[in-house]
């Protein structure tokens, strides 16, 4: 059973069955079945180019998605008043760790987050609301005690809990916003 499944995954192979297919098409270029030939050598090109696909894709834009270019200098920063950080996903199902609950995207956020906070020493606005699996589970506190576990200090994390979507939370730090601009405006008016 052990050697029908191994040979199983060898014929399956794409690199195997474009081997295969090659060899039939020269068995018969050499019996002067042209047409076979032919239609054997096109089937090789096109599984080739479908099975490379995903790696050409990854060596394309591999430079394009990990390739990402910081500023050298915080001085562009300077006049940041709060980092904000949407919320993505936490997942409330399952018996997991707590790590593996947050996705992908929520702790690239997150972890980007915390460390422009401890350079710059700005606050975060934690946003996003009760939107999860579990209508219980707010997902801006969740992200709150990420943030406190990497590092970032009480001080620097204002919790918007408020937010189903991404307009939702725009609008819930809108006043936290709007309060910024007017004490600045007033400071250039004293």
């Amino acid at each position: 059973m052990h050697l029908l499944r191994e040979l199983f995954f060898i014929i399956s192979s794409p690199l195997s069955l474009i081997c295969l297919i090659l060899a039939i098409a020269l068995i018969l270029r050499q019996f002067n079945f042209k047409r076979l030939c032919k239609a054997c050598l096109y089937s090789v090109i096109s599984l080739a180019l479908l099975t490379t696909q995903p790696y050409f894709a990854d060596l394309l834009l591999y430079p394009l998605e990990h390739e990402i270019a910081y500023s050298e200098t915080l001085v562009e920063f300077e006049g940041t008043d709060f980092i904000v950080t949407p919320a993505c996903y936490y997942s409330t199902v399952g018996k997991v760790s707590e790590i593996s609950r947050w996705s992908h995207c929520s702790l690239q956020r997150l972890v980007q987050a915390s460390k422009l906070s401890k350079e710059l020493n700005k606050p975060i606005l934690v946003t996003g609301g009760n939107f999860l699996h579990d209508p219980d589970t707010n997902y801006s506190q969740k992200a709150f005690d990420l943030l406190l576990d990497l590092g970032v200090p009480r001080k620097n994390l204002i919790l918007v809990a408020k937010g189903i979507d991404t307009a939702s939370e725009v609008e819930s730090i809108k006043s936290y916003i709007t309060k910024k601009m007017l004490f600045s405006l007033r400071q250039l008016h004293i």
